[in-house]
């Protein structure tokens, strides 16, 4: 949802600069969030079948949603959100589930929402392959909860 910003594509985010790092806040490249989920999605031998980001504040904060072909039905898709901030408004988020939001209002949701401060212990490569493994999961028992209920 975009209630104010802008949608963009994966290039757009990539010219976005990353502030400097304090002591205790260490912001993470848009880009580098997007780019590592995709790594790790396409390690689960998922595809993407397609993605669309926004950017709001002036770049400041960055929100998207991929959807992914994974699924035991042709009657949806998962969706993994993604958002991430350079202004220390939120932590980088991933959330997932049949269906998700994501605004740049900062309002985010899902079936499960993972959320990892900007310090300098991220280790996005690491946060993001656990949130999938979890969200394997996740994505199972919606998926058990929607067939039985297409029974009823």
């Amino acid at each position: 949802m975009m209630c104010e910003g802008k949608f963009v594509t994966r290039d757009e985010i990539a010219k976005v600069p990353t502030p400097a790092c304090t002591e205790s806040w260490h912001p993470v490249a848009h880009s580098e969030v997007i780019d590592a989920v995709t790594d790790v999605v396409k390690m689960h031998d998922w595809q993407i079948l397609d993605e669309q980001y926004g950017l709001a504040r002036e770049g400041q904060m960055m929100f998207g949603v991929m959807r992914i072909n994974r699924s035991s039905s042709p009657d949806w898709s998962r969706c993994i959100g993604i958002r991430n901030s350079h202004d220390q408004s939120f932590a980088v988020g991933l959330t997932a589930g049949i269906s998700v939001m994501v605004c740049s209002n900062l309002a985010f949701g899902g079936s499960m929402v993972l959320k990892r401060r900007h310090t300098s212990r991220i280790e996005l490569s690491v946060l993001v392959d656990a949130a999938v493994a979890e969200l394997e999961n996740e994505f199972l028992t919606l998926e058990n909860v929607c067939e039985d209920l297409k029974i009823l």
